[in-house]
C-alpha cells in the first residue's frame, strides 16, 4: 500500500513539474515548505520529495527569468563558445577616477643631493697639505645608483677648491672621470688624464688618495678598495708616479691623520645665510693633542672659549658648539689647535656665515 502511494505521488509530481511555467513563485515556495511539507502527521519521507520539487521549481524560475528584477533587459543570446563562461559571475570593471579628483603623481627625473667631496688644503697658511671634506649640493637622477653618486662626487673633487678661500691645490688639471663601476669588493674609477706633472710625491700621493676617499664616501659601504683605470691607451702612470693597477684603501683609524687635516669645520656650510633668532650650531671633527681646541667668534656678537673634541689624537673626535642670541650680521668662526711644546698654532680652520 505504501509503495503504491509513493509511486502515485512521484508520478503526480512529475506531471506537475512538466506543467511549470517560468514565473516568480518564491513566496509560494516559502509558504509550501513552511506549512504543507512540514505539517504534523505527514510521513517524513515527503520532506525530501517536496524539497526536490521545490528545487526543480526554483531552478525553473531562475533559468526562465534570465536576469534579476531591476537589472535591465536580458542580454542577447551568446554564441555557444561563450555559454560556459556565463556560468561564472562576470567581473566588474575596475572603477575609474577622473584626473581632477585624483591627479597622477609623477616621479621626478632628478633631485638635488649632497655628496661628499674631499679637497686638498693647508692646515695653516704655508703649512702641511691635507685633506678636507665638504658636502656639495648637486643635481642627480632621483634614483641614482652608487656608481652614479661616486662618479658625480669624483667629478666635483677633481676641480673643487677651498670653499673658505684659504687657498688650496687643484692637482688634477684637465683630468675628467668617464666611468665608475661599483662591486662589493672593488670600486673602479676610470679617468681621462693622469694629473699634473712635477707636483712631487707627497702632493701627488695625497691627490690620488683624495679621489679614493671621495669615491668610498659617496658609495658609503666602508673601506672598499679603489682602483683607477685609464680611459685611453697610455703607458703614463698617475702623475708619472703611481701605476694604474694599484688598489688604494683608507689607513687604520689611528693613522688617518696622515691623510686628513687636523681640524674640520663641517657646519654651517661656507657662506651660509641663517635666520636671526635661531641658534647656530657650529660642528666638525678634529685630531689634536688631548682634543683641546680654541674656538673664536668674530662679528656683531663675539667671544673666545676653549672646547674639547670627543677624542684626542691619534684618533679623530667630534666637536660642536651652539651659538645663541647672535645679532644680525656677518660672522667668522675660527677653530685652532696649539702645539703642546711651544704654544704655536699647528692647525687652524675658519668658516664664514651670515645671520639675518
Amino acid at each position: 500500500m505504501d509503495d503504491d502511494l509513493e509511486r502515485q505521488l512521484r508520478e503526480a509530481l512529475q506531471r506537475e513539474s512538466l506543467r511549470v511555467s517560468p514565473r516568480d513563485r518564491l513566496a509560494e515556495i516559502r509558504a509550501l515548505t513552511n506549512t504543507t511539507l512540514l505539517r504534523p502527521g505527514r510521513p517524513r519521507w515527503l520532506v525530501p520529495v517536496g524539497a526536490a520539487a521545490a528545487a526543480a521549481l526554483i531552478a525553473g524560475v531562475v533559468w526562465g527569468a534570465g536576469v534579476l528584477p531591476g537589472s535591465g533587459p536580458p542580454a542577447p543570446a551568446a554564441p555557444s563558445t561563450t555559454t560556459r563562461a556565463a556560468t561564472t559571475p562576470p567581473t566588474s570593471p575596475a572603477p575609474t577616477t577622473s584626473p581632477a579628483s585624483s591627479p597622477t603623481r609623477s616621479t621626478p627625473a632628478t633631485a638635488v643631493r649632497a655628496v661628499p667631496v674631499y679637497y686638498i688644503g693647508s692646515e695653516v697658511p704655508g703649512g702641511r697639505p691635507a685633506l678636507f671634506r665638504e658636502f656639495v649640493s648637486t643635481v642627480l637622477p632621483a634614483a641614482a645608483t652608487d656608481a652614479e653618486l661616486a662618479k658625480k662626487a669624483v667629478a666635483l673633487a677633481l676641480t673643487h677648491t677651498d670653499p673658505d678661500g684659504l687657498g688650496g691645490l687643484t692637482p688634477w688639471g684637465a683630468t675628467t672621470v668617464t666611468r665608475v663601476v661599483v662591486t662589493p669588493a672593488l670600486i673602479t674609477v676610470t679617468l681621462k688624464g693622469t694629473g699634473l706633472a712635477g707636483l712631487g710625491e707627497p702632493v701627488a700621493r695625497l691627490a690620488v688618495r683624495q679621489l679614493m676617499w671621495t669615491a668610498q664616501a659617496a658609495v658609503g659601504r666602508g673601506n672598499i678598495p679603489v682602483r683607477f683605470a685609464s680611459a685611453a691607451p697610455t703607458s703614463a702612470e698617475l702623475f708619472g708616479l703611481f701605476p694604474w693597477d694599484r688598489r688604494y684603501t683608507r689607513p687604520p683609524g689611528d693613522r688617518q691623520y696622515e691623510d686628513l687635516a687636523a681640524i674640520w669645520v663641517e657646519q654651517p656650510s661656507a657662506d651660509a645665510v641663517l635666520p636671526v633668532g635661531t641658534p647656530v650650531v657650529v660642528s666638525g671633527s678634529a685630531c689634536v693633542f688631548e682634543g683641546t681646541l680654541l674656538f673664536r667668534v668674530e662679528g656683531p656678537t663675539g667671544g673666545v672659549r676653549t672646547i674639547t673634541a670627543s677624542s684626542g689624537c691619534p684618533t679623530r673626535g667630534a666637536w660642536s658648539v651652539t651659538l645663541r642670541d647672535l645679532a644680525a650680521g656677518d660672522y667668522v668662526v675660527t677653530v685652532s689647535a696649539a702645539s703642546p711644546k711651544d704654544g704655536s698654532t699647528v692647525a687652524e680652520r675658519s668658516r664664514r656665515f651670515t645671520v639675518q
